[in-house]
Order: structure tokens, then sequence, then C-alpha cells
């Protein structure tokens, strides 16, 4: 049987009624033979040669008519497109999506130096659209509508984003080698709040200190380098054939100091970069300002003066509360530690206080480490809050917190 040919796309993004949509969605899979296939080709704006070995992807539209209860996604990842397996173009920037089942989608194209429209946009936002993030929506994305028994095309032509470089030095003139920079996006209240993503990985900075960031779209930024410190452990178990083991490293970061475009360590001091498209920026350099950051650490006290061993500590700016940085007690001193604290005077708060004691969990067979620790509770506490003036090394530390006031449901223990 011959498939039919429907040529369309890019649809205005509401062009579909939230009813059709609604039907529209690819929210059950059909039989084999009820699919549809894209095929387009992909252009460089700036070039007008074709997008070779470009990645493209359909994002499943979510009908925004669905309610909370009923609607299942999007996540973060459907809104990136982690949910179907991207094809890569051709030498003549010819693509093709076969087994497709019939719906509404987003056409997605990742390439190198290139805008990726939907990036700029969660899976909350895609689902339940505010009027601004609407009208972005249908500015900047492209909906293709794929029937069954039928070839779609969908012709797509990229726009060059700007590039964001430069070098992050310790005040002593050495690179900072290994940090994660950043763009910070504003929003529509002119507040850098949003981490911008390119929709690809961006690596930390080179043994020059050098970065660059790129694909980034028009808009004002801030760049923010994160001097970051990060506990580290291994586990491994059993291979799903049996005839091995699979090894995960596991990172976590357990404390970050954000350094912003002109060396300051305030977002509210920081220098914006106004990029526009296509457009270099090679001059974000930015200075770690070691000389003046010095450590603070201490220890949380119960009213009846004994150690709590549990906690999470933030520092927050005296004047406008902006948070700097934050910390959990550890586990190995029962204290909190800053390693690198600017000059300045905080409110030092105490939140989720606790004592905790550690029990010991077996794992399943044949996974190293043999077994791990969970923790119970044994104690709660109230928040506590001290105003903090740093101006050299601060150790020693003691934050009285305060019992936990009794509810109705009784005093703050767990048994």
């Amino acid at each position: 049987m011959r498939s039919a040919v429907a040529v369309l796309f890019a649809l205005p993004l509401f062009a579909v009624s939230l009813s059709s949509a609604a039907q529209s969605s690819p929210t059950r899979v059909p039989r084999n033979e009820d699919y549809g296939s894209v095929t387009g080709h992909i252009t460089c704006s700036d070039t007008q040669r074709p997008a070779r070995v470009a990645e493209v992807r359909l994002v499943p539209v979510v009908p925004t008519a669905l309610t909370e209860s009923e609607r299942t996604g999007p996540t973060d990842g459907v809104a990136q497109g982690s949910q179907l397996p991207p094809v890569e173009t051709d030498m003549s920037g010819a693509y093709t999506l076969h087994n497709v089942v019939p719906g509404d989608y987003y056409l997605r194209v990742d390439y190198i130096g290139y805008i990726t429209p939907l990036t700029s946009f969660t899976g909350a936002q895609l689902s339940k659209p505010a009027p601004d993030v609407q009208q972005r929506m249908q500015r900047d994305l492209q909906i293709v509508r794929v029937a069954a028994h039928a070839t779609t095309q969908a012709d797509s032509v990229l726009q060059r984003g700007a590039a964001v470089s430069g070098s992050v030095l310790y005040d002593d003139g050495s690179p900072a080698i290994g940090l994660r920079v950043d763009l910070l996006l504003a929003n529509e209240k002119g507040e850098y709040k949003k981490e911008f993503q390119t929709g690809f990985y961006t690596p930390p900075t080179d043994d020059q200190g050098r970065f660059r960031i790129d694909a980034v779209p028009p808009g004002k930024y801030i760049v923010v380098a994160n001097l970051s410190l990060n506990d580290h452990s291994t586990m491994s178990m059993p291979s799903p054939d049996g005839k091995g083991a699979v090894q995960m490293n596991m990172t976590r970061t357990w404390f970050s100091l954000p350094i912003y475009s002109g060396s300051v360590l305030r977002r509210r001091d920081a220098i914006v970069i106004d990029a526009t498209a296509g457009q270099e920026i090679a001059d974000a350099n930015l200075t770690v300002p070691l000389s003046k950051l010095h450590p603070v650490s201490g220890s949380l006290l119960a009213p009846d003066g004994h150690t709590v061993n549990t906690g999470t500590v933030k520092l927050l700016h005296a004047d406008d509360r902006e948070e700097l940085t934050s910390v959990s007690v550890r586990p190995d001193d029962q204290q909190f530690h800053f390693p690198y604290v600017p000059e300045d005077t905080y409110a030092l708060t105490v939140s989720g206080a606790r004592d905790t004691r550690q029990i010991e969990v077996e794992n399943a067979k044949g996974i190293t480490p043999p077994s791990h620790f969970e923790e119970k509770t044994v104690q709660t506490y109230g928040d506590a809050e001290q105003t903090l003036k740093v101006e050299t090394d601060t150790m020693g530390l003691l934050v009285q917190v305060p019992a936990k006031k009794a509810t109705a449901a009784g005093a703050g223990t767990t048994n």
C-alpha cells in the first residue's frame, strides 16, 4: 500500500486546539502498521549549507488540557527529548525518522554552535505555559504532526548562537582548572536565576583555566564559575549477563561558592553580557579571590549542651538575605565546614537540626561494598539564626539550636 505524503510544518504552535491536541498526543502505542514517518532537511542559516551529522529527534507534545492528576508528564527529561532516540543527518542534511507513533511532536535539532530552542523550556512550562511562555513557544518551537500510514516533511533552518569564552584564574595568577562555568539567564523580572542549557555538555575549565559556552540564544546573561568541593564514592554490582561487574562512580557536591562575571561575589554586582546571534564574546574572564576567602566551621549544640550531628547551615548576606552557600553537618566530625567564605556580614541559619544514629543495612548479594548506612532520626530541634561577621579564619563556632516546639501531634521525637 502506498503511503501518503503530508507536507507542512512548521505548524503555528497553538493552531492545534487543546481538544485536538489531547486526542492526537502520542499516548498509545499503535499496531506496527499504524506508524508514520518524518523526513526533511536541516540547513544552517548563516552558511546556507547543510547541517551535517546533526542530531534530529521528536519530543512528544503533552496536551495542556490535562489536569495535574491526569498528566503523567512531561518531566524535564521529556522536555529535553530523552524519550525518543535521535537520528543523524547525512552529508546533504537529510534525515528520516521511521516507525513514529501518530501524534504531535516538537522537532528538536542538536548541532554544536547552533541554538536548540526546546532546551530553554522546562517540562512544566511546556505542559502549562504562562502567557509570556506561550508567546515564546509560538515563536521558537516547531510542531510536527505525524499521521498513520503517512510521511511528514519537516525541514528546519538552524540559527547560530552566540559564544561566550574566557578564563578563570586564582588571584595568585594560577589557572583555576576543572571549575564548572555556567550562564545565568535573566527572567521576565530581570532576575538572573536560571541556568542556561545549551543541550550539550559544557566541559569544565581546561588546564589553562579556559572555558567556552556556545549555542547561546540572544539575551542578557551573567557568567558564574563555581568553586566546588566534592565527595566521591564507588559501588559495583553484577552485570546483567552475570559474567562480570558494573562499577558506578558517584560524585556529590558538598560545597560550592559562586564567582560572577566581573570577578564579584554578589550576583547583584555581576557584569551583564548582552549576547546577540552569532556573536563571539571572548573576554568573560574571572578571578577567584582566594586571598580574601576564609574557612568557617563550628558545631550545633542542643539545649542540654550535647553536639547535634545532623543539620543544614546556610550563609545569607545580611543586607538582602541572598543565599551565598550552604553545607550540611559532616558525619565524620559532627561539625559544619565552609572552606571558603568571602569577608562580609552574614545571617547564619540552621534548619533540619536533629540527632541521628547510623544503621548498617546489608546490600543485595554481589554489590560492593556489602553494606551501607542509613540515618534514623532520634530527636529533632527548631531552627536557629545568628549574625556572623567574617574578617578572618573563623573556627569553633557554637550555634545553639532550640528544642522543637510541640505540635498537636506531639513533640519532635521519632522512635
